[in-house]
């Protein structure tokens, strides 16, 4: 039989479609401080009272400086924002850090300081199972944890160093680090400058059975000078070169025990290869040395960027990468977990006072004795250098900043260094560039994880289509007067392209 060829057009591929919108968050004030004991105020369609009566509030806050029926929030209509006003009160709503007219009704944004009385909440994305429940007891602790009956040295030691870095939420992180301290596998510890990575290093050994040392190394030391590197790393043998003094190296230092190699994006390039043979073969090759030398090492290495990203641009060897990644632990900044704030301060302020005590002494930290206008203020300020600035302002509150109880308030706002003695920006002009900063920076993120889909990363903040191009397109404006970074990468540059365009 005859086939009659049939003329077909050319096809045209069509873009990926979107993954699906994820369901729409609860938004809701999560109370951080005094004490997190509260449950979270839930924003929904009808209005809900907050404040300390128990026949007229939809939710209770018990405070001496909480009125009767202090606020009402509820969500606005069709829409994924909160809206508070005064209902009013005696002592005022404040919203990152200034008071709102009793006659004003104002939306929150994911992020915002609220304080009520001496309750300070952060707006926060919920999970349905935190609606109605307070944080974990475990996690409201405000001492240094003491030694438990039969708990090992390695075990109190590591909690002590975890506590300092590791709030309510990134737990699930405490988690995993515990986990992997007993494998013996290597770990990549992700992070900005000061986010703690050496405390989570510090904290993976004691927790493990090592019975050797704890060394680190920065590897910025070692940028540029491949031989260099070779020695700290590797050692060398007496009399490899004129005037050669013998030294065992880092790795060998580490038999038995933890290496951490910080900053190791800054290993070169030609040490690289000869770091994984060291690590899948576990023998390293001392300079002149003529037999190769035995090692038991964990390594655990610590960058402020993704390897990953890394090696997609060149800088990093993509089977170093593999060799190392059998866990990636990631530390936000700082200032994308305001909601752990006051938890890490309480804590650092306790390790000052059990430093100076004992490594046994509980606490004398008790929230009520600090100025919520104080934890306010660390709520809103930026934190540049993370939990390393955070654990300094501890310690000088401990030395300095520390009043009789007969002046009120044993830690006030007050005495806070001067780099923190900031006044809020007016609310037309700096207060909305770093609410903008923020939202900008977490919506980034989240196409990143989305793959590039604005859409469905927009929906997972709670943020409509036209806020995040809005958002996208004052990108630059923002970078321009400091409060955000300009785009880091490939991928953000091409984002920002996006934004402008306007398209998808």
């Amino acid at each position: 039989m005859e086939q009659q060829a049939t003329a077909t057009a050319p096809t045209r591929l069509s873009p990926p479609p979107e993954p699906p919108l994820p369901a729409r968050p609860l938004r809701g004030i999560r109370w951080v401080f005094p004490g997190n004991a509260h449950a979270p105020t839930v924003a929904g369609t009808e209005p809900t009272v907050v404040g300390r009566s128990r026949k007229c509030c939809g939710h209770r806050l018990d405070g001496p400086q909480v009125s009767g029926q202090h606020a009402v929030v509820r969500k606005r209509r069709g829409g994924f924002g909160i809206l508070i006003r005064d209902y009013p009160s005696k002592n005022g709503v404040y919203v990152n850090g200034r008071r709102i007219p009793p006659d004003e009704e104002r939306e929150l944004s994911a992020g915002d300081v609220v304080r009520l009385g001496e309750f300070v909440g952060i707006v926060d994305s919920l999970a349905t199972g935190d609606v109605g429940r307070p944080l974990p007891v475990e996690c409201r602790q405000v001492a240094m944890p003491c030694e438990a009956e039969g708990e090992n040295k390695g075990r109190r030691a590591a909690k002590q160093l975890l506590h300092i870095v590791i709030g309510p939420a990134t737990r699930g992180e405490w988690e995993r680090i515990e986990l992997a301290a007993a494998t013996g596998c290597s770990v990549i510890i992700i992070g900005e400058t000061g986010c703690g990575k050496e405390y989570v290093a510090k904290a993976l050994h004691a927790w493990s059975k090592c019975t050797g040392h704890y060394v680190g190394l920065n590897c910025s030391e070692l940028k540029g000078d491949p031989g260099l590197a070779r020695a700290r790393l590797f050692g060398v043998e007496a009399g490899a070169f004129a005037g050669a003094v013998p030294t065992k190296g880092a790795l060998r230092d580490a038999h038995g025990g933890t290496l951490l190699l910080d900053e190791i994006v800054d290993l070169p390039v030609e040490a690289q290869p000869l770091l994984l043979r060291a690590v899948q073969e576990r023998l390293v090759h001392p300079v002149g040395a003529k037999r190769p030398v035995e090692i038991d090492v964990r390594l655990v290495v610590a960058a402020q960027r993704s390897l990953a990203q890394e090696v997609r641009e060149g800088r990093f060897r993509e089977d170093l990468y593999q060799r190392l990644n059998d866990l990636t632990v990631e530390l936000p900044a700082l200032r994308e977990r305001r909601v752990e704030i006051p938890f890490l301060f309480l804590t650092a302020l306790a390790a000052s006072f059990s430093t100076a005590q004992g490594a046994r002494a509980s606490s004398p930290i008790d929230p009520a004795e600090v100025d919520p206008c104080l934890i306010e203020q660390l709520c809103l300020y930026r934190w540049p250098g993370n939990v390393r600035e955070l654990t300094k302002v501890a310690r000088y509150l401990r030395h300095f900043g520390d009043q009789p109880a007969e002046a009120g308030y044993r830690f006030r706002k007050a005495s806070l260094p001067a780099e923190l003695a900031f006044d809020p920006p007016p609310e037309e002009n700096g207060a909305r560039d770093q609410k903008d900063a923020i939202d900008l920076r977490r919506l980034i993120d989240a196409i990143r994880d989305h793959d590039g889909h604005i859409k469905p990363a927009a929906a997972q903040l709670g943020m409509d289509r036209a806020r995040a191009y809005r958002l996208g397109k004052r990108w630059g404006t923002l970078a321009a007067k400091g409060a955000i970074e300009a785009p880091r990468d490939e991928f953000e540059r091409g984002l920002r392209e996006r934004f402008l365009r306007g398209g998808g």
